[in-house]
């Protein structure tokens, strides 16, 4: 048996790669196109048992402000980067705490492009070092590394799991 260190699906979220500032769309999304790359963002890293982000899930948050509301219903890069920093923190922290550390990682309350680069680069090196293949240290607020590791974490458990029941199905 290959450990799952080695195995491919390991290597695919080491691999995995979130679309940085400049590399978001620049036309504005309507809902589904927005739900669309998000969920497409974090495909390799995406739970079978949970829900993927929703339009519901989304209303919600504009709702809650926790996100602004769209501009002729059209989201932009802002909606974009925020929303792909809250789907990988909801997964080991509640939606308040989401808020609460992405606010504490960007004072002002207004993610910028270096900010947002900041909390990617955070959120792949925790995977590759919860995966065994990094160590270089991330340019992102300790909160939000913290954070990225915790979720990182957790990732590498469910992805463990999954990894050993598909190989016992395999030897069955």
């Amino acid at each position: 048996m290959i450990p799952f260190e080695e195995s491919a699906l390991a290597r695919q979220l080491t691999g995995l790669h979130l679309p940085r500032w400049e590399e978001l769309p620049a036309l504005d999304l309507y809902m589904d196109q927005l739900v669309s790359y998000i969920n497409s963002a974090y495909y390799p890293a995406a739970d079978p048992t949970e829900l993927p982000l929703t339009r519901s899930m989304v209303n919600n948050y504009v709702k809650q402000k926790i996100i602004p509301a769209p501009t002729n219903k059209r989201y932009q890069r802002q909606h974009l980067a925020l929303l792909i920093l809250i789907y990988a923190l909801k997964k080991v922290f509640s939606l308040p705490e989401c808020v609460d550390l992405i606010r504490l990682a960007v004072p002002g309350g207004v993610l910028h492009p270096r900010d947002y680069d900041q909390g990617c680069d955070a959120l792949e090196w925790a995977l590759r070092r919860a995966f065994g293949s990094g160590e270089a240290d991330p340019s992102a607020p300790p909160v939000l590394a913290r954070a990225a590791q915790t979720w990182a974490e957790k990732l590498y458990l469910q992805k463990y799991m999954e990894y050993a029941r598909s190989q016992e199905i395999k030897h069955s």
